[in-house]
């Protein structure tokens, strides 16, 4: 070992024209080994940490080219990018990693022939890196740059409240009238956040870069952890000079009322940094009087409301929206200096903004109509003049406006953001559908020649119509039954007397059935009831880990029922107790991408949110850091692994032999997960199952993937925020443990549903 690491420390001191051979293949050099594949790639949850003072070298095949970058977290300190020749002299020495840049594009130097991006004063995570030619595949999420100018800035804590606090502003605002408009976050800096966030925003058309000052914090929901991880990058004075920079006419930020600490905070930051300044600085208010409806129909999104094609972006937020969240038709926003305001831009001219278009829908041409002896031509449309009136204040309806049929007319004057007064066009004329020409006679049939004989023509009856074929419907396959495939939100159905619990929408279902049968245990029958929930996930990721505690430490322990109320799930399963308890049978512990845990002991499961799958990872066979790399969010601890790859693992069946409560989480097949909670120590309804007992049920639901998780009276299943298992009292008499539900550190729930009803079961959908 320690000859293959000074061979290896050896070809790293080689002067660089030893390695530079000609037609040589791009070689990469990366500490630890770490697969190159996971900078190449476009996936943004794999990524490279680099240790201060090391660095990654890429030596190319062809010089120059451009160097295509995106961090994974903005590092703290810029990295240092070295460029060299063939012959290894350094060409340039740049730093990289501006505060608030996620992407980084550099053109190389026509002689770079290799290059360096060294850690020089702190850690660096890369999630992609490479030199091209060409443009990379808009697969990777390369921004364009943020703008250097804005009239409208907004100021948020997160991507997600662009939609759940602002609905449809963007929309109507930043794309429908084309108002020149920056977006600053203010929230921990992972990429697959923005990266979401970047799919939201072009999905409406936005292709300029937000603005991120990466405040990170350990995403405790208490506002002096906050205020204690914030300080240091002192977001007053970054804020202050994005302000002077984007010289913004508007800011809007969300009111300090809210339950998120990140919230209230960016709100007092933004009026520090707002202090002085000659703009009109807006706040969320539910009693304000600045009204915006977004319900009109919009010429960019083809009659499309702005509130219809929010709903739309904010979908893409997979990892942070809430499912089946209504956004608000209507936002209600308050001046902060106190004056009545009833549109953003009131009092301003619309002349002196720097963007602003009065949308004209395209003429629809219609079908040329049969000449007639006297066509009356219609005049041609004129186009819509912009305007050049004040923007002035007006009250937005009450009502929607419908949505025209066809877009042949100037669009109505509206009110809200922009409420201008815009010139009424003339209506084009339209000319009549002229009558069906007369039928014109054809003269009759010629006689024979012999007109003594009458020919008589026989009547031909009209043929009769040939019926159009029916096409016989696609069927659909039959994971897809499991959906709702016609778009009409959720469906809920419980049937507490026969045991079955159903959920569907389009893009979970989940469907829980009770079962009854006997177990022998000691040579006597023993009534067994357990509870299997098949979850058929597609398209976005439904699952999320729940915690005890809004801090996410992995040991305040609460009820089930307190998790499932905080999450609005649709099911809620017990966990693998994190680390509250026994941490010497357990493995790498990461929750929502953070790291409890990082022994390798023992096997642990992955939850692969990207294949909606479930797979095992072996004892020993990776590092915690090289898992989270991989881009690993979720793996659990407990055990022990029943089946793998559909083979039952045998000397799990001689573990935990005692009869319990018990709670597992299988895999059919990729997109169908199944949990079972076994009821159990309730002698004459349940007294629970063995692990022998338990792998042979899972292998008959077809699991080909079987993962024990925590049991006992810990074990619980929650549908829409009730329980459906059932739970003793007292002390159990056989085993002298407490029947009661325990409390616990956390849980597995998919799903967020607004018909969550909590502890009262729904009767009817």
């Amino acid at each position: 070992m320690k000859r293959a690491l000074c061979i290896l420390l050896a070809l790293l001191l080689l002067p660089l024209p030893a390695v530079f051979a000609e037609g040589a293949e791009d070689v990469w050099s990366i500490p630890k080994d770490r697969p190159a594949e996971r900078l190449t790639d476009s996936d943004v949850m794999t990524r490279i940490t680099v240790p201060m003072g090391q660095s990654i070298r890429l030596h190319l095949q062809k010089t120059g080219g451009t160097l295509y970058l995106a961090w994974y977290e903005i590092p703290k300190s810029p990295a240092l990018l070295k460029q060299f020749d063939a012959d290894g002299t350094v060409l340039s020495t740049d730093p990289v990693g501006k505060e608030g840049e996620y992407y980084v594009s550099v053109p190389l130097s026509e002689q770079c022939a290799a290059l360096s991006l060294e850690a020089k004063n702190a850690a660096y995570t890369v999630s992609t890196l490479f030199v091209s030619a060409d443009a990379p595949d808009p697969a990777y999420g390369f921004f364009a740059s943020a703008p250097e100018k804005a009239d409208l800035l907004l100021v948020l804590a997160s991507p997600k409240y662009e939609f759940e606090a602002l609905s449809g502003l963007l929309a109507d605002y930043t794309v429908e009238h084309g108002v020149a408009t920056a977006i600053v976050y203010l929230c921990p800096g992972r990429r697959y956040v923005q990266h979401e966030s970047r799919l939201a925003l072009e999905s409406l058309g936005i292709h300029t870069s937000p603005i991120y000052l990466n405040c990170t914090d350990h995403e405790f929901n208490r506002l002096d952890d906050v205020q204690k991880c914030w300080d240091p990058t002192k977001p007053v004075e970054q804020l202050t000079e994005l302000f002077a920079a984007l010289q913004p006419k508007v800011v809007v930020t969300m009111g300090a009322a809210h339950d998120d600490v990140r919230v209230t905070y960016t709100n007092t930051l933004v009026k520090l940094a707002a202090e002085g300044r000659k703009l009109n600085l807006f706040e969320t208010d539910p009693a304000g009087k600045t009204v915006l409806d977004f319900t009109a129909p919009l010429v960019t999104f083809d009659g499309q409301s702005a509130v219809s094609a929010a709903t739309k972006a904010y979908a893409f937020l997979e990892s942070q929206r809430m499912f089946q969240r209504t956004l608000s038709e209507r936002l209600t926003l308050s001046r902060t200096d106190g004056k009545s305001a009833a549109s953003l831009f009131a009092g301003i001219d619309s002349q002196t903004l720097i963007s602003y278009q009065a949308p004209t829908p395209t003429l629809v041409p219609t079908d040329t109509p049969t000449p007639t002896d006297s066509p009356s031509p219609a005049p041609a449309a004129k186009p819509t003049e912009a305007p050049t009136a004040e923007i002035v204040a007006a009250k937005a309806s009450d009502s929607p406006t419908e949505a025209p049929s066809a877009p042949t007319e100037a669009p109505k004057q509206r009110t809200g953001l922009f409420s201008c007064a815009a010139k009424e066009e003339p209506k084009p004329q339209t000319t009549e559908t002229p009558k069906a020409a007369q039928t014109t006679l054809q003269p009759s049939p010629k006689p024979e020649e012999n007109p003594t004989e009458t020919s008589t023509i026989a009547p031909t009856d009209p043929p009769e119509p040939t019926p159009t074929p029916v096409p016989t419907p696609t069927p659909i396959p039959e994971f897809d039954t499991h959906f709702l495939n016609d778009g009409s939100g959720e469906f809920v159905s419980t049937d507490l007397e026969n045991g079955e619990w159903i959920y569907r929408s389009e893009i979970l279902a989940v469907e829980i059935h009770r079962r009854e049968t006997t177990c022998v245990h000691g040579g006597k029958k023993e009534p067994c009831v357990y509870y299997v929930a098949d979850i058929y996930e597609r398209g976005a990721d439904s699952f999320r880990p729940t915690f005890g505690t809004e801090q996410h430490d992995g040991r305040v322990v609460a009820t089930a029922q307190e998790m499932s109320d905080r999450a609005k799930c649709v099911l809620w399963i017990t966990g693998d107790n994190l680390i509250n308890s026994d941490p010497e049978i357990k493995s790498i512990l990461i929750r929502d991408g953070y790291l409890f845990r990082q022994a390798t002991g023992f096997d642990c499961m992955v939850l692969d949110a990207k294949t909606h799958s479930i797979r095992i990872v072996p004892a020993k066979s990776i590092t915690a850091e090289d898992l989270l790399e991989s881009g690993v969010m979720n793996s659990f601890s407990f055990g022990p692994t029943m089946i793998v790859d559909g083979a039952v693992v045998e000397r799990a069946k001689s573990q935990r032999r005692t009869i319990n409560p018990r709670t597992v989480l299988g895999m059919v097949e990729p997109g169908h997960l199944v949990s079972v909670v076994v009821d159990g120590r309730q002698p004459g309804y349940s007294m629970g199952m063995t692990m022998s007992e338990l792998i042979e049920l899972m292998e008959s639901l077809g699991c080909t993937v079987a993962y024990n998780l925590d049991g006992g009276m810990s074990a619980t299943m929650m549908f829409l925020g009730a329980k459906v298992n059932r739970h003793g009292e007292g002390i159990d008499p056989v085993s002298g443990n407490p029947n009661t539900l325990r409390q616990m550190p956390d849980g597995l729930s998919w799903g967020y549903s607004e018909r969550y009803y909590g502890t009262v079961p729904a009767s009817e959908p």
